[in-house]
């Protein structure tokens, strides 16, 4: 399956999604220097707040999943959650000056995006049904677009940030960007048959052969990624200024959308095990770079790889996810397995975060190394090789 095959919702989903993640990688790309330096938040705060919003992201997405199955209404959900999230984008420019404010509007964000995961993964698997790759290819062009958009969004923020602009003046700007991002989702459509198909909300999940060993290294991936906030406070200790903080999740988000364009077009000639593997060995060598820095070409290249190595996990990881949950339950499925890959990062944020406070960034980004090299054994003998 080539980009010239991929239906047309699709591409309306990537570029919405492109927008308003652009909208949001414009606040995120500051959200921890503001927190910490403005707002006199520590580490541990900055990983609380993330990790609350993982939970809210777990609960949504399981949420968003079972009403997608049961009303047999993907797009629907869609739009309802990303509209929520396109209206916190007034949130965060109106609570610019306050911690509490901005972690309430952090939560609602995730509250509302947080739903239309599980429904916009089964929606693009089902309108690129019998595609080789498990999907790959539809899966990958999704996550490289909207990781592409999210690139934009902090290359923009730089550009305020330099011209002396604040976190509210970015906020602001962020506004027209995530409603147009939410008008995109319209001219997305339902896959045709899911009426059929979806309205069932018992039954097996999926084939576990293949479910389980994604849900284990998901699982490990999350804990394995350290954070991205603490890649960027790890860029701001070795002396980065804020405009290029700033820059540093650019090259991040646009690595991810690279590889995930790239892994995806190729998913089915590298095999779901090499690629998960190469995954779990790209993100290894990233923490060892952010462990070692001492100059910020260091966390340049770290920042990199890490990037490269969630693209290439997100392409493929979810192609085998949708090809072994049940038709009648995908949206479901997804789901439950967000869930269940969310909630090692409870604690890890938050412990990343005191751990980093207390003792310095390479014993966190070391931990994070060891991870992604179990995550690279267990596909090794939990994938099977002749799987594409």
């Amino acid at each position: 399956m080539s980009f010239r095959d991929i239906p047309r919702t699709v591409w309306a989903i990537a570029l919405g999604g492109a927008l308003l993640d652009a909208s949001i990688g414009m606040i995120l790309a500051i959200w921890p220097v503001h927190l910490t330096e403005n707002l006199g938040a520590s580490a541990f705060t900055v990983g609380l707040i993330e990790g609350v919003g993982d939970a809210i992201t777990a609960a949504m997405t399981l949420l968003g999943g079972y009403l997608a199955d049961r009303f047999a209404r993907r797009r629907r959900i869609i739009l309802i959650g990303e509209g929520i999230g396109a209206l916190m984008r007034f949130g965060y420019a109106l609570g610019a000056s306050s911690l509490a404010l901005l972690a309430a509007v952090r939560f609602a964000d995730r509250f509302g995006r947080s739903a239309i995961g599980a429904p916009r993964n089964a929606l693009v698997g089902e309108v690129q049904a019998g595609a080789p790759g498990g999907g790959a290819v539809g899966y990958g062009a999704l996550y490289g677009v909207i990781a592409i958009g999210a690139g934009i969004g902090p290359l923009i923020a730089s550009a305020i940030v330099a011209a002396g602009g604040d976190f509210a003046m970015v906020a602001w700007a962020t506004v027209p960007i995530g409603l147009l991002g939410w008008g995109c989702y319209w001219f997305a459509r339902e896959a045709r048959g899911v009426e059929q198909v979806a309205i069932t909300t018992t039954g097996p999940l999926g084939d576990w052969r293949l479910m389980g060993p994604i849900v284990a290294l998901g699982c490990l991936m999350n804990v394995a990624a350290v954070g991205w906030a603490f890649l960027l406070l790890r860029g701001r200790s070795v002396g980065m200024a804020e405009e290029n903080v700033a820059l540093l999740f650019a090259l991040l988000c646009l690595a991810q959308g690279a590889s995930g364009l790239i892994g995806g077009r190729f998913a089915a000639w590298i095999g779901a095990r090499n690629g998960l593997m190469l995954a779990g060995f790209a993100m290894a060598t990233a923490n060892a770079l952010c462990a070692l820095a001492g100059d910020a070409s260091t966390v340049v290249a770290g920042v990199l790889v890490w990037g490269a190595a969630w693209g290439l996990f997100n392409a493929i990881g979810t192609g085998v996810m949708f090809a072994a949950a049940a038709p009648n339950r995908r949206a479901f499925a997804f789901g439950l397995i967000s869930l269940i890959h969310t909630l090692p990062m409870f604690a890890s944020g938050p412990l990343y975060g005191k751990l980093i406070d207390q003792v310095g960034a390479p014993p966190a980004f070391w931990t994070g190394a060891g991870f992604a090299l179990v995550l690279a054994i267990v596909a090794r003998f939990t994938i099977p090789s002749a799987w594409r």
